[in-house]
């Protein structure tokens, strides 16, 4: 199989697929911007969305909760992986995958990832495994998102998953 990109429209927004391999399994990498993330719990949201990431504008560490589509829900396994934007010289990033059963009654979480606390700039993730707890229902990146710094906002910039 010949590696091939098709977009899928999300409204507006779209998302690559990439197929990975030439298998009936074929495991495939799909990419979203970080303007599909939410923030978690807040009745007055601090998000700001430009160039298709999710800027933290907040004077405190907010959470985020970025969706990933899952094209194979009786899959045992699945990972993600986040790309950051971290503009803060006090705190870092952490972001894990966490994949539920459709009734989101049972979760697990991947292990975390996290910046230190002197990095500024754009750091990509390895991909973050987790297994069990989705099948047939849903999973998403989670990421603390580290308060603006000196006028300047750490950012969430895109979301990649494989399955």
């Amino acid at each position: 199989m010949k590696l091939t990109r098709v977009l899928c429209a999300l409204g507006a927004l779209g998302c690559l697929v990439l197929p990975m391999a030439s298998t009936a399994n074929a495991a495939f990498v799909v990419s979203s911007p970080g303007l599909m993330c939410v923030e978690d719990n807040d009745t007055t949201p601090e998000i700001r969305y430009s160039f298709g990431s999710a800027f933290n504008a907040s004077s405190a560490t907010e959470t985020y909760n970025c969706p990933m589509t899952v094209y194979n829900p009786t899959a045992a396994a699945f990972s993600g992986s986040v790309t950051v934007k971290d503009n803060t010289q006090a705190g870092g990033f952490s972001c894990a995958v966490r994949a539920c059963t459709s009734d989101g009654q049972t979760c697990n979480f991947s292990t975390a990832f996290t910046t230190s606390a002197a990095f500024t700039g754009f750091l990509s993730s390895p991909f973050l495994g987790v297994s069990g707890g989705f099948s047939g229902g849903y999973a998403y990146m989670r990421c603390s998102v580290p308060a603006s710094s000196g006028g300047i906002d750490s950012a969430v910039v895109s979301v990649r998953w494989l399955e």
